[in-house]
């Protein structure tokens, strides 16, 4: 459970890199 929730943060963090290169 923990680990599916660390995914999606990095996924959500990810996203924020990509908004941020943009």
């Amino acid at each position: 459970m923990f680990l599916l929730f660390y995914i999606s943060l990095k996924r959500v963090l990810n996203l924020q890199e990509l908004f941020r290169i943009f």
